[in-house]
């Protein structure tokens, strides 16, 4: 009675921290849910049910909430975010310690985390409220290109402007500003020089052994093969591993190779345990900690590895106990431990999928191996182990995410044996480099082929078609229900030997309620979104099935804003692509890799366009202001489109429009006005979207005069309409979330 109370009180924190950031009611209905579910089981079977235990998971739900919002971090009196408004883009210098090794962002430049010692504002120093020299709290640095690393520790100055992060900014988008938060920053500094003061004042430390295993493992492997090796045995947070590397194991759905987390742990202490097999108990605990903490500190203190430690000691507790250790027991025990500890944890995705793959294969595993008793038991075993994780992580993926890895559990299954050569064989590296980098080197250069296979079956599986299908995010409740499908299969007494008809019966229920929804969501979906970016504006057009992308704008808008959006949104064709501004042609062929593009366009290709229920026609229009003074010669052309759909006000989607124009240039009908925020030609309007930097004020104040629903992208982020809705932000999309319950 007492393991099922323990477990039972878990489950009731990590619930009460799940619903901290929910409206209060879905609080309330967790809190009330428990000691209804305790009375009923007490009814059902009086002689071993208890209501008490029910009635404390209701108090520590509410405990949990507290707790988080207690330990959910604040900026202080002097933190480096309270200058921001006073300095108002101002370019200043702040001088810091820098706290990690500098790491590099998507899009090349080096990022790292600083602690702030002071800032020199210059002449706006005698403004400012704060005294400059007491500003502390840590600060999130960026610096154009590639830089040389600084080491921790290292005291340096930076000159740039400081920012306040900005919150998702686009539907589904990421949310930066939070991610900040939950690391306790409030601030970041876009930098363009730095001065180096001084040195590190600790001689040694775990990130000078990290570097000198790195270094020596891409001595005997250079370039992508040492720094895969590298991150295999330490995690990709401890290597500086290429985004295009990155980006082909995630596709095909094996991400998790390049994490640290609990396949490290569980070899480490293989590996430890079986060196130590004739020494005693107290020594194989002894020695299995010291590998768990040495391990950890060389991958980083995240959340993964550290739970999947916590863990693997509570292991070694057993062994030197003579005690068997209970293995969902152990995972709650670690869960919980940590989410005490950091509670904003909770919402650490690498924490989420790790736990939730590790119940899977504690749960699900042997079932699952055993179901497929047909097969030799090694195969079998390769089989149910990647399935039991898929299945149990792949609710939250397509929750975060919207994406489904066809080939995952093939991928997996193939690469197994791979893996574990490379890992432990990078740890016999590993462990030699540290102590004599050249043999090190010698020892990583052993691994060449098994790497070449490895990246090889990844790169191959990663170009089979839909090696990566969006299917589009799924709601909360959807999640939820899907998890219970799970739970009632593990609770359910024959899933040991199940039923064929029960399995595929809930099989059937599970992708019914992803599939169906999503499938009639795309065919019925008339909807149209402004995308907030900072290169080019992007317009994405769905009507009923058929989509238009309006501009791509480079590579790097395309990576991070338009495909994340089309994934989450269910889309894996364009229909058509319509350039309105110059073409990137690496952007788009960074789109074609995720989806396909049916054509693409410029508006000199075509002067009407029909997709389906989406028609499209060229607005030739002169230059503004210019005229052309060589007879017979063409006046410059403006791209302009206007953008038609059933039944609706036609959209006029251009970069600037002349104050007057021709009777026939545009009908009299009024129209939603898509445009860069400048002067407003005569046309009648019943909505307007500026993408532009900025929204001319006496523009902004005439549409007010006009009550015409007016938005500036820059300041109100993404904006969507849609027949039903209207007009809506992207914030209000987020709200909405459990609206949709």
């Amino acid at each position: 009675m007492q393991g099922y109370s323990s477990a039972l009180w878990c489950i009731a924190w990590i619930i009460g921290l799940l619903t901290a950031q929910s409206p209060w009611w879905i609080t309330a209905i967790a809190a009330i849910a428990f000691p209804s579910i305790g009375i009923i089981l007490r009814k059902l079977r009086p002689a071993s049910h208890q209501v008490q235990p029910w009635l404390i998971a209701s108090v520590i739900i509410l405990i949990a909430l507290g707790w988080y919002h207690f330990r959910t971090p604040e900026p202080g009196a002097f933190d480096i975010s309270r200058f921001v408004e006073p300095i108002d883009r101002t370019t200043i210098q702040i001088t810091g310690t820098v706290d990690e090794l500098p790491r590099t962002t998507r899009s090349g430049k080096t990022k790292l985390w600083l602690t702030v010692q002071s800032i020199d504002a210059g002449e706006l120093n005698s403004r400012l409220t704060i005294a400059p020299d007491k500003a502390n709290g840590k600060l999130y640095v960026t610096i154009r290109d590639r830089h040389p690393s600084f080491a921790p520790g290292t005291q340096v100055k930076f000159k740039g402007k400081l920012y306040s992060p900005k919150g998702a900014q686009n539907p589904g988008g990421f949310d930066f500003k939070k991610r900040l938060a939950i690391e306790g920053c409030f601030a970041g500094l876009a930098a363009d020089e730095f001065t180096i003061i001084a040195p590190p004042k600790q001689t040694w430390g775990l990130w000078q052994l990290q570097q000198r295993i790195v270094q020596a493992q891409m001595v005997g492997l250079p370039g992508e093969e040492g720094l895969l090796l590298a991150a295999m045995v330490l995690g990709n947070r401890a290597v500086d591993l290429p985004s295009n590397m990155q980006d082909a194991f995630t596709k095909i759905g094996m991400s998790h190779a390049l994490a640290a987390s609990g396949f490290q742990v569980s070899l480490t202490l293989s590996v430890v345990l079986a060196l130590c097999s004739r020494a005693s108990k107290q020594v194989k605990g002894i020695a299995g900690g010291i590998a768990i903490v040495i391990l950890i500190g060389l991958a980083g203190a995240q959340p993964a590895i550290l739970r999947a430690g916590v863990m693997g000691a509570a292991v070694l507790v057993a062994i030197v106990a003579e005690k068997k250790v209970k293995p969902i027991g152990s995972l709650l025990f670690a869960s919980v431990l940590l989410l005490v500890w950091n509670p904003l944890w909770i919402w650490d995705l690498g924490f989420q999928l790790s736990a939730l793959a590790t119940l899977g294969l504690l749960v699900t595993s042997e079932p699952l191996q055993n179901h497929l008793d047909w097969l030799p038991s090694p195969i079998a075993a390769a089989f149910a182990t990647p399935i039991a994780a898929y299945i149990w992580v792949l609710p939250l993926q397509l929750y975060a995410f919207g994406l489904v890895s066809p080939y995952s559990i093939p991928a997996n299954v193939l690469t197994t044996v791979l893996i574990s050569i490379i890992s432990l064989g990078g740890m016999v590296s590993a462990l030699l480099a540290a102590i004599v980098p050249k043999l090190g080197s010698f020892s990583a250069g052993l691994l060449h082929y098994p790497i070449v296979a490895l990246l090889g079956i990844v790169d191959q599986m990663g170009r089979l078609p839909g090696s990566q299908w969006a299917a589009g995010t799924i709601s909360v409740g959807v999640l939820v229900i899907l998890y219970g499908f799970l739970g009632i299969a593990v609770g359910n007494s024959k899933f040991i030997q199940p039923k064929r008809y029960w399995i595929l019966g809930m099989t059937i229920a599970a992708l019914s309620i992803i599939v169906v929804p999503a499938w009639q969501q795309a065919k019925t979906r008339i909807q149209i979104t402004a995308l907030t970016t900072t290169r080019q504006p992007i317009l994405v057009v769905q009507a009923q099935g058929k989509v238009v992308l309006v501009n791509t704008g480079d590579r790097n808008e395309t990576e991070m804003t338009i495909t994340p959006f089309l994934q989450k949104q269910g889309i894996n064709q364009v229909d058509a692509l319509i350039q309105l501004h110059s073409t990137d042609l690496e952007a788009v062929q960074a789109l074609r890799n995720r989806l396909t593009i049916r054509q693409v366009l410029t508006t000199n290709d075509f002067q009407e366009l029909n997709l389906g229920h989406i028609t499209l026609r060229t607005i030739p229009l002169p230059q503004p202001g210019l005229t052309s003074r060589v007879k017979d010669r063409p006046e410059p052309i403006v791209p302009a489109l206007q953008l038609q759909l059933p039944h609706q006000a036609p959209w006029i989607l251009a970069h600037k429009l002349p104050r007057k124009l021709a009777s026939d240039t545009l009908s009299s009908t009024p129209a939603i006005l898509w445009w860069n925020g400048g002067k407003l030609p005569e046309m009648q309007l019943v909505g307007a979207i500026a993408y532009g930097k900025t929204l001319r004020p006496e523009v902004a104040q005439t549409l007010d005069q006009q009550r015409i629903p007016t938005f500036h992208l820059a300041q109100d982020g993404a904006v969507q309409w849609s027949p039903r809705d209207g007009f809506k932000t992207s914030f209000s999309v987020d709200d909405a979330e459990f609206a949709r319950l």
